[in-house]
């Protein structure tokens, strides 16, 4: 029969990790793998937000001693962390004994740094203006319920931010991911020789999109804008109080226009084509406005990803003259 034994230890001058069995070490580990970014604000050129990865940022967990002993002094504990790499990737393992180790608590160190915030949009010279504040970077503590041998948890992190000198009231981050689409038709002739048109999307890329972001208790209200890339998505991450929050969310564009060109069928083999003018009207699935604002609950980057569709329009004048025109064909 195999002989089994935990090497004790006492003043940490031997690592938990050392198991003794058959006379012979083996390691027994849990693996936690992830990454660590944060954002400096907006590029003010391109609107783009920077994303860098936190290098350097030391990355723990914090495990009591008795979970090694089993008469450790209470309150003790025993921390193992890594640090981040440049390309915002981290490994941090987890020494075991035979039993799970629960209650995992993922913890990041916090940091003090600059943060380039979109303050407003100037009308008369049609640029947005920024303006530099310092902030506190901080990540709340993940929790982790078990690690077992051999387990390898993955978790990827995204540093919140609050301005030096207010109380911190951000503690994760949300992701908001807004897909901008205009219409397209294409027309082709069926068997019969008839024509007939598909209703279709296409990508808005550089869309000038600014998002406004209301709290409740205290009232806060974060404004950002961003520039769709050439997939049309716009990506904006907000941070939030909790877990999940239910916000106000106001969508605003700037002048976008595009051609746009509406098929009419006069007849089975008649087309009249029109050319619109897409003036940065979007469908809400409500009649055409320039804004749209809603209640939206927002979940933090570790759980749900929240995607939201704006499908620009003709603008009302221009829609006036294509009686035919309906924009619940293009709702895909």
């Amino acid at each position: 029969m195999p002989i089994i034994a935990i090497v004790a230890f006492s003043n940490c001058q031997k690592e938990p990790s050392e198991l003794v069995i058959d006379g012979e070490k083996a390691v027994r580990k849990a693996t936690i793998i992830g990454t660590l970014n944060y954002s400096k604000g907006q590029n003010p050129t391109t609107f783009q937000e920077a994303i860098v990865p936190a290098t350097g940022k030391k990355v723990f967990v914090d495990v009591p001693l008795s979970y090694y002993s089993g008469d450790g002094l209470a309150g003790a504990t025993k921390r193992f962390e890594t640090t981040v790499s440049a390309d915002g990737t981290f490994t941090l393992e987890i020494p075991l004994t035979y039993a799970p180790l629960t209650n995992v608590k993922l913890e990041v160190e916090n940091f003090t740094g600059m943060f380039n915030f979109f303050e407003q949009y100037e009308v008369s010279t049609l640029k947005p203006k920024f303006v530099e504040k310092e902030v506190l970077y901080t990540v709340t503590p993940v929790n982790i319920a078990s690690l077992s041998n051999g387990k390898i948890e993955s978790k990827n992190l995204m540093y919140a931010y609050n301005k030096i000198g207010y109380e911190p009231t951000f503690k994760y981050m949300a992701k908001l991911t807004f897909d901008c689409e205009t219409p397209k038709e294409e027309y082709r002739k069926n068997a019969a020789d008839e024509y007939e048109i598909d209703y279709k999307y296409a990508e808005a890329a550089n869309v000038e999109v600014i998002v406004e972001v209301t709290h409740s208790s205290p009232a806060i209200t974060q404004t950002f804008i961003a520039k769709s890339n050439s997939e049309g998505l716009v990506t904006i991450n907000v941070p939030i109080k909790d877990g999940t929050e239910d916000v106000k969310v106001t969508v605003k564009s700037n002048p976008y226009n595009s051609t746009f060109k509406h098929y009419q069928l006069q007849t089975d083999i008649t087309l009249v084509p029109n050319s619109f003018n897409l003036t940065g009207y979007f469908e809400n699935y409500a009649p055409k406005i320039e804004n749209v604002t809603t209640t939206l609950k927002i979940y933090n980057t570790t759980k749900l990803s929240n995607k939201f569709r704006l499908m620009f329009y003709p603008s009302p004048a221009d829609q006036a003259g294509a009686n035919d025109f309906d924009p619940t064909k293009y709702i895909n």
